[in-house]
């Protein structure tokens, strides 16, 4: 392939991300709607576009990983934990997809996860809100990597904090949680219309997904998050 054809691709590719991104940002879910979402061109690039929303994610954490004595310039790094936040966010969308199924939809597995992709063009948003937060959340993460001991340490680390800094980390969080919730109505008003579920359905059915995504995260994401804060820390 020539380098005329190569720059053409990566600009068009650049191009549409952009154009996705700032499409779902201002119109959420009607952004697509005129995409076939079962296609295989819609799919893969919706795919692509998650994978970058997972490095910008990853990028956003690494002013925290620094302060916090990460060798966040480290290949084998930047490389694992951009897969942990691709496989992270791709887990929801298959655990809601699945529960959704459980519950009577009718959507293809396609449709979903192409729709839930393009609708992670909020994470990158409530991640950069959340950078106040960070701090204190990776330094309990690096302490241990067991559920409550972390939320403990976050709220022993807070309580010693300034009054400027509570309410930083409070503003921050609320902001941040505000955006994950919008993206979240969007993902359910998305599936249900998918799956074309009555409303009680749907709702029980995202609730179910929500907590059982919500335990993966605990027993999986999380400790792994960990162990990967531990192993790449300055010794």
């Amino acid at each position: 392939m020539e380098i005329g054809a190569v720059t053409k691709t990566i600009f068009d590719e650049t191009k549409d991300v952009i154009i996705t991104w700032f499409g779902v940002l201002s119109k959420g879910r009607t952004a697509f709607a005129s995409v076939d979402l079962g296609s295989n061109l819609a799919l893969l690039f919706a795919l692509r576009f998650l994978f970058y929303v997972s490095v910008v994610d990853f990028a956003v954490s690494i002013p925290s990983s620094a302060a916090n004595g990460i060798k966040y310039e480290d290949k084998m790094f930047i490389g694992v934990s951009i897969a942990s936040i691709y496989v992270e966010y791709l887990a929801l969308a298959l655990i809601i997809y699945g529960t959704m199924k459980l519950f009577g939809g009718k959507a293809s597995l396609q449709a979903c996860i192409a729709g839930y992709c393009f609708l992670t063009a909020y994470l990158p948003v409530a991640a950069i809100l959340r950078l106040p937060t960070v701090a204190i959340t990776d330094a309990a993460f690096k302490a241990g990597a067991n559920y409550p001991d972390i939320v403990s340490r976050e709220f022993a680390m807070l309580a010693g904090a300034s009054a400027w800094d509570k309410v930083v980390f409070a503003v921050a969080s609320l902001l941040s949680v505000g955006v994950f919730i919008f993206f979240l109505i969007n993902v359910y008003r998305c599936f249900r219309k998918l799956h074309r579920l009555s409303i009680g359905r749907a709702r029980i059915a995202f609730t179910v997904g929500l907590c059982a995504a919500m335990l993966f995260s605990m027993a999986f994401i999380m400790p792994f998050d960990g162990a990967i804060s531990r192993a790449f820390a300055v010794k």
